[in-house]
């Protein structure tokens, strides 16, 4: 029996001397891996608290795809096609981007953006058009999986501040945890900022006026007229 309280006592003493586990050390941003199938419901989350603004998805493999045109068209009232082409965008959920005697940009709802490119081109004599669609997905989709990565990233951080041993070692943690926070309100911002251009389309509108000759122009064409006036005559 003595024996065996003994050998008890080497044992517990044997474990007290045993020195701490290390904390577990910060995560490296590069090591962190990709789980797509997570990515719908931490964005979820993201949306829930109003931080982020993204485009409903029906299907993950979606085409997301900006739409704009550019259009000049000649007109004998060009402020008249410009005040029209303004009350079309507010008419269509849009806004106007800038404005000058010359030129109207303007945002629309992407839904109604062939309709109103039709519209716009009934407006005057069609100079030129340029209707373009750049496909975007693989940056949205890009952007998506590094905000999921960099808010995992955050939550990691954040596990480890609540478990630090000393003032050292939440400073550091700390200082990642801003440096996260920063890195996620930029991908949000970008984020934001494309899936604005995929809700909204831009349309451009150029007026020309038709040349009006001037005094040499008028007596050049009084003179040209008289002469072929002879010509016929005889």
């Amino acid at each position: 029996m003595r024996q065996l309280l003994v050998a008890c006592l080497v044992c517990l003493a044997g474990c007290a001397g045993m020195p701490p586990h290390p904390p577990e050390a910060a995560p490296d941003p590069q090591t962190v891996a990709v789980d797509r199938d997570g990515e719908r419901d931490i964005l979820g989350e993201a949306l829930n608290d109003d931080e982020i603004v993204l485009p409903e998805e029906s299907n993950r493999t979606r085409q997301v795809v900006v739409s704009s045109a550019a259009i000049k068209l000649k007109s004998e009232t060009p402020d008249s096609v410009h005040r029209t082409v303004t009350r079309l965008a507010l008419s269509n959920g849009g806004y106007v981007l800038r404005s000058t005697p010359e030129q109207t940009s303007i945002r629309l709802l992407a839904e109604r953006f062939h309709v109103a490119v039709d519209e716009i081109l009934s407006f005057g004599e069609v100079l030129d058009k340029e209707i373009t669609g750049k496909d975007v997905t693989e940056q949205y989709r890009d952007l998506q999986i590094r905000l999921q990565n960099a808010m995992k990233m955050r939550q990691r951080y954040l596990d480890l501040l609540a478990t630090a041993k000393n003032v050292q070692e939440i400073a550091r943690i700390e200082t990642e945890l801003d440096r996260v926070n920063t890195r996620i309100e930029t991908l949000k911002g970008q984020i934001n900022r494309l899936s604005h251009l995929t809700l909204y389309s831009t349309i451009t509108v150029d007026t020309r006026t038709p040349l009006k000759p001037g005094i040499m122009g008028k007596l050049g064409g009084w003179v040209y007229g008289g002469i072929k006036g002879l010509f016929v005559s005889n």
